[in-house]
């Protein structure tokens, strides 16, 4: 915010980010996600938006907390956010291993 603000120092109106283009703004970073893609030899299939995906899965995954992932991800439904969730399905494996178990040993107990 500190940034922000003597960036705008003075300025009461226009863009934050001004650039040489038809808005006079920036208005994707797509241009430069391409050459970064390029220069790192990655797959011209993989898309900018993919990043979007990558991190409402791992965010959820990490916090299993999807109002938190909502709110971070600007999204106000649910049924848009889980357009962005690609769940591993290791962690249920994990879950029903630990499930297992737990039945298992309660077995041998009683």
């Amino acid at each position: 915010m500190d940034l922000l603000m003597v960036r705008c120092a003075g300025k009461s109106e226009g863009w934050v980010f001004p650039a040489d283009s038809d808005s006079g703004h920036i208005t994707t970073i797509d241009k430069q996600f391409r050459k970064a893609r390029a220069q790192a030899g990655l797959p011209a299939g993989l898309k900018l938006y993919c990043a979007r995906h990558d991190y409402g899965t791992q965010m959820l995954q990490q916090t299993g907390n999807l109002a938190l992932v909502m709110r971070a991800m600007g999204q106000t439904s649910t049924k848009a956010a889980m357009q962005y969730q690609h769940p591993d399905l290791e962690h249920i494996r994990r879950a029903l291993n630990v499930t297992r178990a737990k039945t298992e040993q309660e077995n041998r107990i009683n």
